[in-house]
């Protein structure tokens, strides 16, 4: 780093360097609720990324051999009272038919990074019948 000088660009002095790190924050997610209403079942939760305050983060449900890709957004004021960040908003919940019998779910959060790569966090797995 340098202070410029504009009238004398050769006086230029120099104020050293700094070796900086940073981290990029996981996501921060929950699995709530598994809710079983024959022939319906609803599973919610919520997530955010500490690293995009407020910005709605895409959850994937895998249900059985299906997947549902939604977005947060449902009104969560508990999880914004206990983490700021994460907005009014950080709520998610997926409703599915199924038939009676063993099933098998599970839960991953995504988040954009500018790294090129998108982490993940597992939520769970789940089975019931």
């Amino acid at each position: 780093m340098y202070v410029i000088d504009v009238d004398d660009p050769s006086r230029n002095t120099p104020l050293g360097c700094r070796t900086v790190t940073t981290q990029m924050a996981l996501p921060l997610a929950s699995w709530d609720e598994t809710r079983v209403q024959m022939p319906h079942t609803t599973i919610s939760g919520w997530a955010f990324d500490p690293d995009r305050p407020g910005e709605a983060v895409q959850v994937h449900v895998y249900l059985d051999t299906g997947t549902a890709a939604l977005w947060t957004g449902d009104l969560r004021p508990d999880v914004h009272a206990a983490h700021p960040a994460a907005g009014d908003s950080a709520g998610w919940s997926l409703t599915a038919y199924l038939e009676s019998g063993l099933h098998r779910a599970c839960v991953w959060s995504s988040t954009r990074t500018t790294r090129g790569g998108t982490p993940h966090w597992a939520a769970g797995t789940s089975r019931w019948g």
